[in-house]
């Protein structure tokens, strides 16, 4: 064999494991990050998030200054000034927002993934906005420096034990 044959399949064969290697790389790359449409569908959820996260600034802003929660979203986003996301940015629905309490509230949106898998820590998520896919709501409270005079919860109603074992709410 001459060396021009010897290098020639030498050649070959790092060519050959190059395509490998590459084909590898791009394999776990794909696998760790997910494809370009799970990607999109994870920045749409990321984008819902932030949305939910600033309409949960604006309520409790809004109670701070009229001491009261707004009665929906729209009210809400009419305020001068304000520019709040109140829709989804895939397909338009609006967000959901409803009054649970004086100073409770949940706020929804349909998520196209779950994060049960993953922390997106990179919004400080934690487990705060952890959801599923599919609708999911988050109930949220005024904090108490966000009422007027730092008014506190109403106490809840004694728990009192019979004697079977139950737990029930005395009259």
């Amino acid at each position: 064999m001459s060396s021009a044959s010897t290098q020639s399949q030498v050649g070959r064969w790092l060519l050959v494991v190059a395509a490998v290697v590459i084909a590898a790389t791009v394999t776990a790359a794909v696998m760790v990050m997910g494809t370009p449409p799970e990607q999109r569908l994870t920045r749409l959820d990321q984008r819902r998030v932030q949305d939910l996260q600033r309409i949960v600034q604006a309520v409790n802003h809004h109670a701070r200054i009229h001491g009261e929660l707004p009665s929906d979203l729209a009210a809400l986003a009419s305020q001068p000034g304000a520019t709040l996301p109140t829709l989804d940015p895939m397909d338009g629905s609006a967000y959901e927002y409803g009054v649970t309490g004086q100073w409770t509230w949940r706020v929804c949106a349909h998520f196209s993934s779950s994060t049960a898998d993953r922390r997106d820590l990179s919004l400080g998520q934690a487990d705060t906005w952890a959801h599923g896919a599919g609708r999911h709501c988050f109930e949220q409270r005024v904090p108490k420096d966000s009422r007027p005079d730092g008014e506190a919860d109403p106490a809840p109603a004694p728990v009192s034990r019979d004697p079977s074992g139950d737990p029930t709410r005395s009259p």
